[in-house]
């Protein structure tokens, strides 16, 4: 998954975007171009089947993204 620049989709700061790993491949979240994703120690893969994380949006290009997550 791919987060978007401000210019391209404005989501107001505060937006929360849930993501689920439904199945069994694997689901990874990183930036375009400008954008910062912070997670803990940089992890951006969610762990495993039916895990979850969300985006939390905290300024114009920076997103926070929390849940099950892996290297």
């Amino acid at each position: 998954i791919t987060v978007p620049t401000n210019t391209s989709v404005a989501f107001a700061v505060g937006t929360q975007v849930g993501v689920v790993r439904a199945g069994t491949g694997e689901v990874g979240v990183t930036g375009d171009v400008g954008v910062t994703v912070n997670s803990v120690l940089d992890q951006r893969n969610l762990a495993y089947q039916n895990s979850a994380a969300s985006l939390l949006k905290t300024d114009t290009d920076e997103w926070y993204l929390i849940g099950q997550l892996k290297a």
